[in-house]
């Protein structure tokens, strides 16, 4: 192996988060992290971002920074893909914060096992506070299948608490689509296409808690539920080319949960017609089955209103 290629390449999409950017990279780069590049990519920021990202540059040799016009966070992480020279590819947000004293035996376990995907925990982090939600955390797996792993565990569904070979996204042409959420879309296809993943019991990101994410912005919510029918009729297309009912079961229900959500903020009750008539399609697709997932997908698309009205009821 060539000693001058990379073993794990950090993408760092930016946009806008000058308050922040210094602390993302000041976590990276305070460990030794020579085997590494860090590949930053300025989405066409309107603040300091671009200045604050390019003082690093001379004193860094690692880094690596691009600039363009702004075109999104996922035709941006595409572009970092593409770039990435490391065997193993990280997707940073520019606003987090990493915990890397244990990277180089993450990358041990990934290469000794020549895996696709390593998932590991994360922890929440707000004004030097750190705390952890339960529900949220991976617990130790042998290595499996990205169907069953996905299928059998709960798993937080970001980019960012996954190392990836990048290899296997090459290979399997896993690109970002530019939707909103593009991270759900993202893991979805990643785990249909994934031989060999493992779950590794480990805190290794703090995700920042902030109150202006463009998930939140009430701008986006109508973008998102355009993005969850667009999965909701491209999956049911896989479903049937891909005949794992268990795992897809899950799949539609995490979205029908999240666009019921988003109805929930957009007020939009006319979005529920739709969702009826591509449940009722993804049933007909999907053979029965006596689990939670099933049953609730099928309820749903015999009564969405009642769903909507409960989901609601409890998100005061």
């Amino acid at each position: 192996m060539d000693t001058n290629i990379p073993l794990l390449s950090f993408i760092i999409p930016v946009y806008n988060t000058e308050k922040y950017i210094s602390e993302c990279l000041e976590s990276i780069l305070k460990y030794d992290c020579e085997k590494f590049e860090i590949i930053v990519l300025d989405d066409g920021s309107s603040d300091s971002s671009y200045s604050i990202i390019n003082s690093y540059v001379d004193k860094f040799h690692n880094l690596r920074l691009f600039h363009h016009e702004n075109i999104g966070v996922s035709f941006t992480r595409n572009k970092g893909i593409k770039e990435a020279r490391g065997k193993y590819i990280w997707f940073i947000d520019s606003d987090d914060l990493l915990n890397t004293t244990n990277i180089y035996k993450v990358i041990e376990i990934m290469s000794s096992s020549d895996l696709d995907i390593l998932l590991f925990n994360f922890q929440f982090y707000q004004d030097g506070s750190t705390w952890r939600w339960p529900r949220f955390d991976v617990l130790e797996s042998d290595i499996n299948d990205g169907i069953t792993i996905l299928s059998d565990k709960k798993i937080y569904l970001a980019p960012w608490n996954k190392i990836f070979n990048r290899s296997f996204l090459v290979k399997n042409d896993l690109y970002f689509f530019n939707l909103i959420p593009e991270d759900l879309e993202y893991n979805i296809r990643s785990f249909l296409f994934a031989k060999k993943v493992k779950c590794l019991n480990l805190d290794l990101y703090y995700w920042r808690v902030t109150p202006n994410s463009l998930s939140k912005s009430p701008s986006n919510y109508s973008k998102f539920v355009e993005s969850y029918f667009y999965m909701l009729n491209k999956y049911s297309g896989y479903a049937e080319r891909y005949q794992y009912p268990k795992y897809w079961t899950k799949i539609f229900k995490y979205i029908v949960f999240d666009l019921n959500n988003m109805v929930i903020l957009t007020k939009d009750i006319s979005a529920l017609n739709t969702e009826k008539s591509i449940l009722k399609k993804i049933l007909r697709i999907i053979p029965f089955q006596l689990s939670y997932n099933y049953m609730i997908l099928k309820f749903i698309s015999i009564f969405p209103i009642t769903f909507y009205r409960i989901k609601k009821y409890m998100s005061k």
